[in-house]
């Protein structure tokens, strides 16, 4: 599994007092091979708590289970890959947000295999 993040400085050109700039960034997931994808159901983001909607859950396989944000700091980002038969894994990745070209990629790569999903407990309270 591979998590993969970008980001890109903006201005807002609105806020006189914006100095730094906020970042727009994105995280995705890939695998190798590609095909492991098929057996990912969802991905939940759990972002920083200041965010307003800071757990974030993504159905879109076409895009790399993309998550799209906008913010001014960096943080671990804890990621739960459910896939299709309930069992999940949760990761973890330090969204990294500019280099010293204003644009960084980070990839946090974590080598696990199909059988090191968890398989859900079952939930025996009503």
């Amino acid at each position: 599994i591979i998590i993969e993040n970008t980001s890109e400085r903006v201005v807002d050109d609105n806020d006189v007092n914006d100095k730094t700039g906020w970042f727009l960034w994105m995280v995705s997931i890939k695998s190798i091979p590609p095909s492991f994808l098929n057996y990912i159901e969802s991905v939940i983001y759990y972002l920083h708590p200041t965010f307003s909607q800071n757990i974030i859950r993504s159905v879109d396989k076409e895009n790399n289970f993309l998550l799209a944000s906008r913010g001014w700091g960096e943080f671990n980002i804890k990621v739960e890959i459910i896939l299709k038969d309930q069992r999940k894994a949760i990761l973890n990745h330090w969204l990294s947000l500019e280099d010293e070209n204003g644009i960084k990629k980070n990839q946090t790569i974590i080598k696990i295999s199909y059988d090191d999903f968890k398989k859900p407990r079952l939930n025996l309270t009503k």
